[in-house]
């Protein structure tokens, strides 16, 4: 805040204390509909979600016989690396969304006019292709806002901190960031996160999800 009001008064930068704005209010209701919907599923199995599913899963152990694509870790995740898929599924085992990782890169090149330096840590970008099928309806858009992450340190810390900051969320233009897919649609982008590390593992969804383990893809490069 003392930044924002320093540059008031000093007359520069006037557009940026409404980016803010608008950003604290993305962040604010991605939270509300986060909560929204894990209390309407709690409520009742036959509600829709109004947020992004889980993504499909099973239960755990996995049988030697299952696909290995569907066996979960030790924290109860499927494990990605870039050029492979993970789908949403419908209560009726039908897909409803095909999610594909195509790079993961450490230190981007911001291309924003309101682009910031990272403050806490390194800003990381996954890039994504996302194809939808009609049933995406009974689900819910599919979204990846800063909401839908969280980082675990090599140690297995959890990370407390806010991967969607400021610096994360100015650095890429609209044009070349995704944040939600509805039914039918076809669409490429990349999400920016602040990581205190890049040795750490992010995972994304709420409960059982998809892990990439930074560590492993950023060496690869």
């Amino acid at each position: 805040m003392t930044q924002v009001w320093l540059r008031l008064s000093l007359g520069i930068y006037a557009v940026r204390p409404l980016f803010y704005a608008l950003v604290m209010y993305r962040k604010i209701s991605a939270f509300t509909q986060i909560s929204l919907s894990l209390v309407v599923s709690g409520c009742s199995s036959n509600a829709r979600e109004e947020t992004t599913p889980l993504p499909s899963s099973t239960s755990s152990p996995a049988p030697a016989t299952e696909d290995p694509e569907l066996v979960r870790n030790a924290r109860g995740n499927l494990t990605r690396s870039v050029g492979e898929s993970f789908t949403f599924r419908t209560a009726d085992s039908k897909v409803a969304a095909t999610v594909r990782i195509d790079d993961i890169m450490a230190n981007p090149k911001c291309n924003s006019e309101f682009s910031e330096k990272p403050k806490d840590g390194e800003l990381v970008a996954l890039t994504f292709t996302v194809t939808t099928e009609t049933e995406l309806a009974e689900l819910g858009d599919v979204g990846f806002d800063g909401g839908w992450w969280k980082f675990i340190t090599k140690k297995g810390i959890t990370y407390n901190g806010d991967l969607d900051t400021i610096a994360a969320y100015s650095c890429l233009d609209d044009k070349d960031r995704i944040t939600s897919v509805g039914p039918s649609e076809k669409a490429q982008g990349s999400v920016v996160l602040e990581v205190p590390d890049t040795e750490g593992v992010l995972i994304y969804g709420i409960g059982d999800g998809i892990e990439f383990d930074l560590s492993k893809e950023l060496k690869s490069k």
